[in-house]
């Protein structure tokens, strides 16, 4: 008996736009180079990495504030005491903003609500209690 030949298997258009991701190897879309696990991955690196250099500048920012700060308490000898007593007290009290509120909650009074629209579930349900006994007596 003769073998039957194995006809190649036709591949869907559709599969043969599929790339995969560069990272994992998970499939992804045309026009795309990863996956959406690891393009978040690596938003997010980028932003810590971002906020790490942020944090590194403003402490060298800060440590050269402070070596100003000294270097100017040295040429003044006379007032060294009103010096330190100024830089403590701006360094326990860092300014900071206040809280962003719009202009219409500013000045808003809280609502008062009527006894009615506090208590309409309650005489929800006692209407409809008396509208049962009403038909209880009516079709009785």
């Amino acid at each position: 008996m003769p073998e039957p030949e194995a006809a190649p298997a036709a591949v869907p258009e559709a599969m043969l736009r599929v790339q995969k991701c560069g990272a994992c190897g998970f499939p992804v879309s045309e026009g795309r180079t990863l996956c959406l696990d690891c393009e978040k991955k690596d938003t997010e690196k980028k932003n810590f990495e971002k906020k790490q250099r942020e944090q590194e500048q403003s402490e060298i920012a800060q440590r050269q504030i402070e070596q100003h700060q000294i270097a100017q308490q040295e040429t003044k000898p006379g007032e060294p005491e009103q010096g330190v007593l100024s830089d403590a007290a701006s360094g326990s009290a860092a300014p900071t903003p206040e809280e962003f509120v719009p202009a219409f909650l500013a000045n808003s009074v809280p609502v008062q609500e009527s006894w009615l629209a506090n208590h309409v579930n309650l005489l929800a349900v006692f209407v409809l209690i008396l509208g049962i006994l009403v038909a209880v007596v009516v079709f009785r």
